[in-house]
Order: C-alpha cells, then structure tokens, then sequence
C-alpha cells in the first residue's frame, strides 16, 4: 500500500484537527500567557509529533508496532533531554530533537516517495531557517521592534502544511524501475 492510499485508509483528519489545536493553542498562549494556556500551546505540538512520526514510520514505512514505539520513546526521551538544557540560544535547543527527526523521515520519504518526494526535506529546510529566526528573536528586538518570533509561526504553519501534503504521495516501485 503506498504512502498516500494508507494514511487515506488511516485518514489524515486528525493531523487536521491536531494542526487546528496547534494554532488556538498558540494564539491563546500569545494573547494571555498563563500556565493553562502554556499548555494548550505545547500539548497539541507534542501530540501532532507523535502521531506523525509513529503514523508514518508504520504506515509510509512500514515498520511494526516494537520499532516505531522504540523510535518514539528514543525521540520523547531526546525532547525531555533537550528541555533540561540551559535557555541558550533562546530555548531553541529544545527543538533540536524535532529538527533532526524532520530531517530523517525526510531523507526516508525522498527514498521511496516519487511525485512529491522533496516536500518533506523543504518541510526540514523551513523548520531550519524557522528555527534560526527564534533563536534570533531577542537579540534582534533591540533594533528590530516586531522581532521574527512572528516569521517561526509562518513558518512553521508552512512546516505543518508540507508534512501533511508531502503524505500524499505514491512510494516508487524500485524492483519495476530496475527491470
């Protein structure tokens, strides 16, 4: 079953419904900054990750249930790992984790994916150069008034955006190609 054909069976509506929760929660947090809205900010976030991530290694890659549960305890445990570091660099170490994970099933989907086999490594490039502008933010305000926290939102709804739509996608048939 392709890439397409089995998150269609498996639906991609939740990754929807998860992308929605991200952007309330991340408007909620932003216009009132409280520990519930912290977490409606970074619970949807979390969740959206897993479910990607063990959505895709079992039904784009399709590795057992073992495998991609040990992939997800490795990456939950390199998120708490990342969280405990210092707030240098803006807490954008903290991120790391995700941008590594991005790059990785990026490099596995331009494998075996054809038609849109860049969209996830763009996806990667984004979270990148998102991800720059965060840790930038602060440092910039200075001189900068309206900072680039707001260019890590557009950005990351753009990161969003290409990882679901880099789903849909038809894996390449190796063993006909070669023939």
């Amino acid at each position: 079953m392709g890439v397409a054909a089995s998150w269609q069976a498996a639906g991609t509506t939740p990754l929807a419904v998860l992308l929605a929760a991200i952007g309330g929660g991340s408007a909620l947090f932003h216009l009132r900054a409280t520990a519930a809205t912290q977490l409606a900010d970074i619970i949807p976030i979390g969740v959206f990750q897993l479910t990607y991530a063990g959505g895709y290694l079992r039904r784009a890659m399709g590795r057992s249930r073992t495998v991609a549960l040990a992939w997800l305890l490795l990456f939950v445990a390199a998120l708490l790992v990342t969280a405990q570091l210092p707030q240098r660099l803006n807490g954008s170490l903290a991120y790391l984790p995700a941008a590594l994970a991005l790059v990785m099933i990026g490099l596995a989907h331009y494998r075996v994916a054809s038609s849109a086999r860049e969209r996830l490594l763009d996806a990667a490039a984004l979270f990148a150069l998102a991800l720059a502008l965060r840790t930038v933010d602060h440092a910039l305000c200075a001189q900068w008034p309206s900072g680039t926290h707001w260019a890590w939102h557009v950005l990351n709804a753009l990161v969003l955006y290409l990882a679901i739509a880099g789903l849909d996608d038809r894996p390449v048939n190796r063993l006909r190609a070669s023939s």
